[in-house]
């Protein structure tokens, strides 16, 4: 009977995974030295927006059945933004997106959470990092980013993810 229900949730896993959206294009610029695709962008801006309280949250008609409500948190210098997400990103599962955004101080920077092991993480997106950095760090004339800018890594509860840190 263990095996039968381990082998029926291994398969549900694989189904939900294999049929979630995938948000490749909406995120496909952080591989690129942190970049944003403009939805990603626009996404972005709006959470921003709305947690000084000027503006309402934009979710991208193509990624809104992906993309859950936005949890904002107002911390003493910034904002902390959980979004949790149910979509894939190059085949792997996602579970949130997490933003930092300063007030007025140039924090700034987003991960992107993993509902994947870390293993699979640095494997589908090892490269993707190293080449993101090297882009980042190439086009940064000023020195304001460092190699930690752009990093594979895990929170404190074990989530894997993939760091966008663009605080200067």
């Amino acid at each position: 009977m263990r095996t039968i229900w381990f082998a029926a949730l291994f398969l549900a896993a694989g189904a939900t995974a294999a049929t979630a959206q995938s948000l490749d294009g909406f995120l496909g610029g952080m591989l690129n030295g942190c970049q944003m695709s403009s939805e990603f962008e626009d996404f972005t801006q709006s959470l921003a927006d709305e947690a000084a309280g000027s503006g309402m949250i934009r979710v991208p008609p193509r990624v809104k059945d992906a993309i859950g409500g936005a949890d904002i948190q107002d911390r003493e210098d910034h904002y902390l933004i959980s979004v949790p997400v149910t979509a894939t990103w190059k085949g792997l599962p996602l579970s949130g997106i997490t933003y930092f955004l300063g007030k007025e101080n140039g924090i700034y920077g987003w991960q992107v959470l993993f509902a994947a092991t870390a293993e699979q993480v640095d494997a589908t997106f090892g490269a993707d990092e190293k080449r993101s950095r090297a882009i980042l760090l190439k086009n940064d004339p000023m020195g304001a980013f460092s190699p930690d800018s752009v990093k594979i890594g895990k929170t404190s509860d074990g989530v894997p993810y993939f760091l966008c840190d663009l605080s200067n």
